[in-house]
């Protein structure tokens, strides 16, 4: 046979071969594209799907602890409240601003699990909820408990967190851990006066003659005490105690 003949042959058998092979490349990167796509889309819903069953169960907890979270924070972006919403970031929670309005951002790569998410949530609306506190013992001990008790009404258990990394989320177990098993907020604040020099809203108290700063700190006495008794009944021995400390 003509080489020249021989070869258009080749050529001209070889092309559809060809095209064929670049139309099944191309099908397979949109069929590659479609399922990431369809995976990034079901993600989504079992975030969101999980969020609102943590807000649900917050709502309905029977105790005003997870309502008052809510009534800081919103995700339907309810006018007045702090929207929470998901983020690619490396803490698990964190602060965001949007026009102007403060966010709190949960990482996208958080498990989808409603006692997760309402533990997150907690530990950041607990800073609203408790901006009138005074720096104090009693206010860090708040700003800490919160999201412990968050935890334990949900029905939390460390043991039973789902696994990210080989580990049980680490961040939840960071925020509630320490707090969850405080039997005594009393003698909690009177540990963290002595360990780390916090002073008591007694001892703020006793420094100050302005009447004005006096009526101030009563009422933030009164906050945490119907918090304490609230989460632990009346130990009026104990809140003696933390009195007596400065």
């Amino acid at each position: 046979m003509n080489r020249t003949i021989l070869a258009v042959l080749v050529l001209t058998l070889a092309a559809p071969a060809g095209a064929v092979q670049e139309r099944d490349s191309q099908q397979e990167a949109f069929e590659a594209a479609e399922s990431l796509a369809s995976q990034a889309l079901a993600a989504a819903k079992q975030r969101s799907q999980a969020l609102r069953a943590a807000r649900d169960a917050m709502r309905d907890d029977g105790t005003g602890i997870g309502p008052g979270v809510w009534d800081v924070v919103t995700i339907d972006n309810e006018q007045g409240k702090i929207p929470v919403l998901f983020a690619k970031q490396d803490e698990a929670v964190n602060w965001g601003i949007a026009n102007g309005r403060h966010l709190i951002l949960l990482s996208a790569t958080l498990p989808p699990n409603k006692i997760v998410y309402a533990t997150l949530i907690a530990s950041k609306a607990a800073q609203r909820i408790y901006a009138d506190m005074p720096v104090s013992a009693e206010s860090v001990y708040m700003l800490n408990a919160l999201p412990a008790r968050v935890f334990k009404i949900m029905g939390g258990d460390f043991k039973a967190l789902p696994l990210v990394d080989g580990d049980r989320v680490d961040a939840v177990k960071t925020i509630a851990g320490p707090w969850a098993a405080v039997e005594n907020a009393w003698t909690a604040c009177a540990l963290l006066n002595e360990k780390y020099g916090l002073k008591t809203i007694q001892g703020l108290k006793e420094e100050t003659s302005d009447p004005k700063i006096k009526a101030f700190l009563e009422k933030a006495q009164e906050k945490f005490d119907a918090f304490a008794q609230d989460e632990f009944g009346d130990q009026s021995e104990a809140r003696a105690g933390l009195l007596r400390q400065n």
